[in-house]
């Protein structure tokens, strides 16, 4: 039942931009949380009531908590509608739309209430007919057709005022105007208390008007002081914005890889989109072209930039400078800028991937993992691995002998098999240590460790899942260690099994 008058406030809204595994806070306050049985019913839905693909996820009841407030955390009920991307074999584009990584939602609140009771401060005429009821501070809940009942405080002036009403006009969200009518002015102003005279439930729809109640969530997840400190308009990625414009990459935004390493460094997408990005390494300058605007649940872009992503994107690259290939074995950086439309102008930071290659005689372990804000990123560990084989064998017993007819005799055979096993499961878990390494890849590898999506690459390129065991470690510091490196365990996702007796 729509109203004109908004009863509820929303005192504290979501950012704009928020990381679904943090809170996700909304504040509701009502005056109408005096009336009987009150509740707030919020519905959730995906995307806008314009797109196409709008529909409700879903409707929770809340109610209000000891001092009056409503207090809800959205990310529980939206986290579930979202994962990660992850292709390994889509080397299309450089730039690309994913839609995976992010939710576009909003939210509608209504109340819900058995009886209502609404304190006024003045009776309220107009043109001298009929009388209707005003407050300073506090809305009413009522709509035209309304039957109300009327108690004005003790000494009032005209007690025919008191009784039945209905509401015949409701001037706006503090007045209406009811079918009483009107005695005569009163000396001072003399207040009370209204109620509907239906106690049957009833339900408001609030006004809450967009964008307020429009956010983007995407798959982050920040530690507590960060996400006290999270601000979204660094990260909003547009045609026109700041240089200082940040991709969603915790962390650094230079730090070391191989050749045969992939990058995935996503980025938020603002209503107008960056057009291109510049590319440029050992060989020139080059761009790229971007042409996916944001859409719908479109809101981020996966920027494919490891020299292995670079090397098999079929993409059509500008060379502004030098001449291609881009990437070739003497590559020893690539930097990667987000351009405007006409593709010069820098419209985000720019991310260094310093090349470096390092001989061992040792088997290298290319590990890719997703870090806090839904990039995926690579580290290499290149020094000793050793790997310990488990195998968990399910038994049983059985009576074993056989009789044999021609000797009538009940005989033994010495590959009779009394304990047979009927599954075996095989269970790898690899340890290995990195390099030598600065505190700043320190960072990266404590970053992989408290990561929930790792692989690792095969000898062949093939991406291969894995779950680090290590959980519990050292977050080491130059300052108290000359030379840091790290010695960690892993074991498949996936285990193998045997060949059955």
């Amino acid at each position: 039942m729509p109203q004109t008058g908004t009863q509820t406030q929303v005192k504290v809204r979501p950012l704009s931009l928020t990381p679904t595994y943090n809170e996700t806070i909304v504040v509701l306050e009502s005056p109408n949380i005096q009336s009987k049985n009150f509740k707030w019913i919020v519905d959730i839905y995906k995307g806008e009531s314009t797109e196409a693909d709008y529909k409700l996820l879903s409707t929770i009841v809340i109610l209000p908590n000891p001092e009056g407030y409503g207090v809800i955390d959205f990310h529980r009920h939206i986290e579930n509608n979202i994962s990660t991307s992850f292709y390994p074999a889509d080397v299309d584009k450089i730039s690309n739309k994913v839609t995976n990584e992010g939710l576009k939602w909003t939210y509608e609140v209504k109340e819900q209430f058995s009886n209502t009771v609404w304190a006024f401060e003045n009776n309220y005429t107009t043109a001298g007919t009929f009388v209707g009821w005003t407050s300073s501070t506090d809305k009413h809940p009522y709509i035209v057709g309304d039957v109300i009942n009327i108690v004005q405080s003790a000494g009032a002036t005209h007690s025919s005022y008191d009784g039945q009403a209905t509401v015949t006009v409701v001037v706006d969200e503090y007045t209406v105007l009811t079918d009483k009518a009107y005695v005569s002015s009163t000396p001072t102003a003399e207040g009370g208390v209204s109620n509907l005279v239906d106690t049957n439930s009833r339900t408001i729809e609030q006004v809450i008007i967009s964008p307020t109640n429009l956010v983007y969530s995407f798959n982050g997840a920040l530690t507590f002081q960060d996400f006290r400190n999270w601000d979204p308009f660094n990260y909003r990625m547009s045609n026109t914005s700041s240089s200082s414009t940040k991709f969603l990459l915790d962390g650094l935004n230079t730090f070391d890889v191989t050749l045969s390493d992939r990058v995935w460094i996503n980025n938020f997408m603002d209503t107008t989109y960056f057009r291109g990005l510049k590319i440029e390494t050992d060989n020139g300058v080059f761009t790229v072209e971007q042409t996916f605007n944001p859409t719908g649940q479109h809101f981020i872009n996966q920027n494919k930039i490891g020299a292995k992503d670079i090397l098999e994107s079929s993409d059509t690259f500008l060379t502004v400078s030098g001449s291609l290939p881009i990437v070739d074995l003497n590559t020893t950086f690539i930097k990667i800028t987000p351009l405007d439309a006409l593709l010069t102008t820098a419209v985000g930071e720019t991310v260094t991937l310093n090349v470096k290659e390092e001989c061992s005689k040792y088997e290298a372990i290319r590990f890719f993992y997703m870090d806090k804000l839904g990039s995926y990123l690579p580290i290499t560990f290149n020094k000793v691995s050793k790997k310990n084989i488990t195998n968990t064998r399910s038994n049983y017993k059985q009576n074993y002998g056989s009789y044999d007819s021609v000797s009538n005799v009940w005989g033994y055979t010495t590959y009779d098999r009394g304990t047979t096993t009927y599954d075996l499961t095989t269970k790898e878990v690899i340890t290995c240590t990195s390099e030598w390494i600065t505190e700043d890849a320190s960072k990266m590898v404590i970053a992989m460790l408290n990561s929930p999506n790792v692989y690792i690459q095969s000898s062949i390129g093939e991406y291969i899942a894995i779950n680090i065991t290590t959980n519990s470690y050292e977050d080491k510091k130059t300052v108290n260690e000359k030379l840091i490196n790290y010695t960690i365990s892993f074991e498949h996702a996936n285990t193998n099994t045997n060949q059955r007796g």
